[in-house]
Formats: structure tokens, C-alpha cells, sequence
């Protein structure tokens, strides 16, 4: 996926060696410098693509935590992201909300952080998800939705072609939010 050890050593990011992480990277999720969750993401072996800490044990399920969650209160833009890894693509102002779904807490973390502009690059599979959360936070903060070209996500494109679409597109408004939305029913 183009990554380099040394800029997965600056993210904390190590790999599992032995027991039930064996052929995971672990990515460690910080609030406030802070370790709070971990995400254990399969890239050799059999097993399942994800193996996250129980919620029995965190406390938290992944509706409670953003990657990179500190972005937000760092940057006046950050560029949302459904996985940690295409979030590391796209460097320090990428976050991401472990999946398509966002929740109400993650949606209230975003609506109170002081972050201004929200770049939302989920999955193509997921553009009515993108529109929804970009109506919940257009009425408070500027917000870019960008459309991915079918079957590939941030990491497929890599950080120069991503952030090329991200230019090329423009902040919608409310309105054309709803005009975007009703295009895809």
C-alpha cells in the first residue's frame, strides 16, 4: 500500500508478532496524546480482516473513537476517511470514523471540535453516507464531499491523486447537498 516503516514508526504503528495479533498491524488510536483503542488490520495470513479489541475490555466500541482524533482540534481542515490506513495516506490532517456508518457521538465530536472544513473522502460504495454526514455538518462548518472513481479508495489512488480530486473540487453548499443526494436515489 506504499507505506515505509519509518512513517508507520512515527504513528506509533507496530505488527503483531505472536498470539491473536500475529499478522496484524496495530494501529493505536490517541486522544489527546493519549492511547485510548487500537485497531489490529490483517495484512499477512489467514483470519478475519480486523481483529479490534473486545468492547468488554476498551470500554469502547469503534462508535466512540476517531483515528487521529487530535487533527481535529490541530488543523482548521481535515479530510475524513472511513480506515486508519487511507487516513495515513493522506497524513496528519487524515482522520478516520472506522467505517461508513458514523455515528452521533463521531458527528458531535466533529460538530464540536474547532476544526472549520471537513474533506470527506469515504468509499465509493459509501456516497450516500458521505452526503448524510456532510448534511449534518454543513449548516455549522464548510464541507467538500469527493466522489471517488468506482472500486478504489484513498490508498488505490495514493496521496497525489486523491489530493488532485480534492482540488478539483469545490465546498457545496446546503443546497447543493440536496441536489447531490437526490442524483443518487
Amino acid at each position: 500500500r506504499g507505506f515505509n516503516l519509518e512513517k508507520f514508526s512515527r504513528y506509533g504503528i507496530g505488527y503483531g508478532t505472536m498470539g491473536t495479533t500475529y499478522g496484524y498491524l496495530i494501529i493505536p488510536f490517541y486522544y489527546h496524546g493519549q492511547l485510548r483503542y487500537y485497531n489490529a488490520r490483517k495484512v499477512i495470513g489467514n483470519g478475519p480482516r480486523y481483529n479490534n479489541p473486545n468492547k468488554d475490555i476498551t470500554g469502547l466500541g469503534k462508535e466512540f473513537i476517531i483515528f487521529n482524533y487530535d487533527a481535529l482540534e490541530m488543523y482548521r481542515s481535515v479530510f475524513i476517511c472511513e480506515g486508519a490506513l487511507n487516513a495515513l495516506t493522506l497524513g496528519d490532517r487524515g482522520i478516520a470514523t472506522m467505517g461508513k456508518a458514523i455515528s452521533a457521538y463521531q458527528v458531535n465530536e466533529l460538530l464540536k471540535s474547532s476544526c472549520q472544513r471537513y474533506i470527506i473522502l469515504l468509499d465509493p460504495d459509501a456516497k450516500r453516507y458521505a452526503v448524510n454526514l456532510a448534511l449534518k455538518l454543513v449548516v455549522y462548518k464548510k464541507v467538500k464531499v469527493v466522489f471517488l472513481p468506482d472500486g478504489k479508495d484513498v490508498n488505490d489512488l495514493g496521496r497525489k491523486q486523491t489530493l488532485k480530486l480534492v482540488y478539483q473540487t469545490r465546498y457545496q453548499s446546503y443546497q447543493e447537498l440536496v441536489q447531490i443526494k437526490n442524483s443518487l436515489e
